[in-house]
């Protein structure tokens, strides 16, 4: 999904702090550890039924102050939860096995999953004074990363944001009541 303002609140900080920063023109998850987390979605917002036998591909795009590796017991790691039960997948893989730094970076993680489960990302084990930026994170059925695309709920309230019409340097702009005016709602 789409990094919001909405959607930041899902995110938990773990001995890290979480912002939205805009890098290269994109709103991104910025997190800075304090000690060896990060971040990890809800898990009563997680995303559930996830059937047993199927594969699923987890990806982002990360970017990272200094180079990290990827695996389950990194910057890959997400649970799969049951009743209490964690990890409930088989079949991991990882590509690449080494995020380096400073340089975006497509993170793919497939997994089986043995029992109807739910899905809870991690951003997690990135270390004292690690910086990561995040973008584009998607959950699909198969065993392609496909290109990232816009959720119906991230088209509406891209659609919603507010653009400028007028002319900041026209004469007849006279602060923020013609400010407030020229902005219109798509």
């Amino acid at each position: 999904s789409a990094i919001t303002k909405e959607n930041l609140k899902y995110w938990i900080a773990s001995s890290a702090t979480k912002s939205i920063e805009n890098v290269d023109g994109e709103n991104c998850l910025k997190i800075v550890s304090t000690e060896n987390y990060g971040v990890y979605g809800d898990m009563n917002a997680g995303i559930n039924n996830l059937y047993p036998g199927k594969i699923y591909t987890y990806s982002f795009w990360i970017k990272s102050n200094v180079a990290k590796p990827f695996n389950h017991s990194s910057i890959g790691h997400y649970q799969t939860v049951i009743s209490g039960s964690l990890h409930v997948s088989t079949n991991r893989s990882f590509y690449p096995d080494t995020i380096p730094a400073n340089t975006w970076t497509k993170a793919i993680c497939k997994f089986t999953v043995s029992s109807q489960c739910r899905f809870v990302p991690y951003i997690w084990y990135l270390g004292n004074g690690t910086t990561v930026w995040v973008k584009d994170i998607k959950l699909e059925e198969g065993n392609e990363a496909t290109d990232w695309t816009p959720a119906p709920e991230d088209l509406a309230y891209l659609n919603s944001s507010p653009t400028f019409t007028g002319d900041l340097t026209a004469p007849a702009f006279h602060g923020i009541a013609d400010y407030a005016t020229a902005l219109t709602t798509a």
